[in-house]
């Protein structure tokens, strides 16, 4: 293998030639290159400053072997400074749950450091402070644990035992077809799980069960009803059968409990239809002689009939237009739309009419009576017999878990030993 070709400044040349270098040093040229050396005369090589001001000492000579040896150590601090670096900027912000993982990088650093009087300057190219650093220097990691902290450290976190009753909650198949808030309300109440929603997301995503949805931006205030049965939408959505046959699915949506008042089948596109089903949630319901808004779009079938019967003397009911006669669309119900198609109907193979009624039937049942997240838990049917959506329905039960939980897990016996 080839070696690089040495370098050699003039004045170490002319000292040489002069026989001023220590006799350890000359060692270390090579033979070849002392040869030639004495084969040149002194005034062939460079000489900037007076021969008498050329002569290097072995005091000199210690002098530069020592800050040698100084930036050798400053080069391997800040060598290992930047491989924390790298660790830290694929982890993005340092926070406490990071200190685990850069712990033992760190400590190697301010080691080496304290070693050679460099521990008051290493703060300084580092991106935490010393008392940062002071309060993760006690945490310890643990197998047992979903987030890796050691449980008699962090007495907060979930039970073993509230870990598998989550995953098996969630993987119930009942509420295959609920997002997750449904599930957790579900859950809640039938007190399988006690704690917060944001604890309920964050072992979902450690437990790998949840996946996060991108939404839209709105650009304005949606329509929000005061009272159930004030504001109801409506509209129509297409799903073929196997048969071939094309189906119109009438559905009306009440704003403020989000319950599905009717869920009509037909393979008429007709306005008497889109009457007749709203007729009959106003009797149904006894809302006849109250006032209220009915949300539609601007498609045929809300027009012809259904104008005819808003329009007589005494209705007390007023047809709407979305993004018309107000701003908001008529998405609540269209959503309710997609919602039934998508969680109940593509999976599943429906030959005919009858079935496709049968499975609306079941699938607006199952919809009506999940707990919704707009109502807090609360599941349509139940805002939709008066109950009234309230924040903190749900706190004593939490804050009593949550002491049970932090006294279970100072008890925990886990039978391994905590790494750092």
């Amino acid at each position: 293998m080839a070696h690089a070709q040495q370098r050699y400044h003039s004045d170490f040349k002319v000292q040489y030639c002069q026989g001023g270098l220590p006799p350890e040093m000359v060692k270390k040229i090579p033979r070849s290159t002392r040869q030639r050396w004495r084969e040149k005369e002194e005034k062939k090589f460079w000489m900037p400053t007076p021969e008498q001001h050329n002569i290097i000492d072995e005091l000199t000579i210690k002098k530069l072997q020592a800050e040698n040896r100084q930036l050798k150590i400053k080069l391997k601090a800040l060598y290992y400074i930047v491989m924390l670096y790298k660790e830290l900027i694929a982890l993005l912000k340092p926070k406490a749950r990071h200190g685990l993982q850069i712990k033992k990088g760190v400590e190697l650093i301010l080691r080496f450091c304290w070693e050679n009087n460099l521990d008051k300057k290493v703060w300084r190219f580092l991106p935490f402070s010393f008392k940062q650093w002071h309060s993760w220097e006690g945490l310890r990691s643990c197998l047992n644990s979903l987030q890796g902290y050691c449980r008699k450290q962090n007495v907060g976190q979930l039970t073993l035992q509230e870990q598998v009753d989550l995953q098996r909650g969630c993987s119930e198949k009942e509420i295959k077809n609920w997002p997750l808030i449904s599930v957790y309300y579900y859950l809640l109440r039938q007190k399988k799980i006690s704690f917060s929603l944001g604890a309920f997301y964050k072992y979902c995503r450690l437990l790998k069960i949840t996946r996060r949805k991108h939404k839209r931006r709105k650009h304005y205030v949606p329509i929000a009803a005061t009272a159930p049965l004030k504001i109801l939408h409506q509209d129509i959505t297409i799903f073929r059968t196997l048969d071939g046959v094309k189906r119109y699915v009438y559905v009306i949506k009440d704003n403020f409990s989000r319950a599905i008042l009717a869920c009509k089948v037909t393979t008429e596109y007709s306005s008497e239809i889109a009457r007749q089903t709203f007729d009959g949630v106003l009797q149904r319901f006894g809302l006849l002689k109250e006032e209220g808004f009915l949300i539609t779009d601007g498609g045929m079938e809300n027009k012809g009939a259904l104008d005819e019967m808003l329009s007589r003397p005494g209705m007390l009911w007023k047809r709407l237009t979305a993004q018309i006669d107000i701003i908001q669309s008529n998405c609540m119900v269209e959503a309710a739309n997609k919602i039934l198609k998508y969680r109940y109907l593509y999976p599943k193979h429906i030959l005919n009419g009858v079935d496709l009624a049968y499975e609306l039937k079941k699938a607006v049942e199952e919809f009506n009576s999940m707990p919704n997240g707009q109502l807090l838990g609360l599941t349509p049917n139940e805002v939709l017999s008066g109950e009234i959506p309230t924040r903190g329905n749900y706190k004593e039960q939490i804050y009593l878990a949550t002491l049970e939980r932090m006294e279970e897990n100072r008890q925990f016996e886990c039978g391994l030993s905590c790494h750092f």
